[in-house]
């Protein structure tokens, strides 16, 4: 004869054993999705964005070892086309700097800052706008973004000397 109350602690058990094994992976899985998180979660993600226009785009842009900002600017048009100037601005930073490079239709071609640039710790977006001539159109513009973990080193002050008579 078979002990029913017998049966019925014996599914008890097992059903506590497999909400405790699953409980345990669960916990586990937790842990390690935090730890990833607290450490690949904060990185600045280096990208170039809001550059929407058909004629001018933004590929990719660096910072070199010479410490310069490097865009790299590409012509989809049909026409060619004369980069004027490249204007980048954050939080009361901005500079511009003219290009003036001709590019042809398909061809993308690398544009750097004459100032300074520094890798950072902290992720910084800058605006930026691109100034250009397409034939008989002039200063037509292209805004975006340029978000990375760089800085705009300010540039160094020469010192004054002035002539002290004793």
């Amino acid at each position: 004869m078979i002990n029913t109350r017998t049966t019925r602690t014996m599914k008890g058990q097992s059903a506590i054993e497999y909400l405790m094994s699953y409980g345990w992976m669960l916990l586990v899985v937790a842990i390690i999705g935090g730890a990833i998180f607290a450490f690949v979660g904060n990185r600045c993600v280096t990208q170039a964005s809001g550059f929407n226009a058909e004629e001018v785009s933004v590929q990719d842009f660096a910072v070199t070892s010479d410490q310069q900002l490097v865009l790299e600017i590409e012509n989809r048009g049909s026409d060619s086309l004369d980069v004027k100037n490249i204007t980048l601005a954050s939080e009361g930073d901005s500079m511009t700097e003219e290009v003036s490079e001709d590019l042809s239709s398909g061809e993308s071609k690398n544009m750097a800052f004459s100032q300074a640039f520094e890798p950072s710790d902290s992720c910084r977006t800058y605006d930026a706008i691109i100034t250009y001539d397409r034939g008989q159109l002039t200063d037509l513009s292209i805004s975006g973004t340029v978000t990375g973990a760089f800085n705009l080193i300010d540039s160094p002050v020469s010192p004054e000397i002035e002539d002290v008579e004793n």
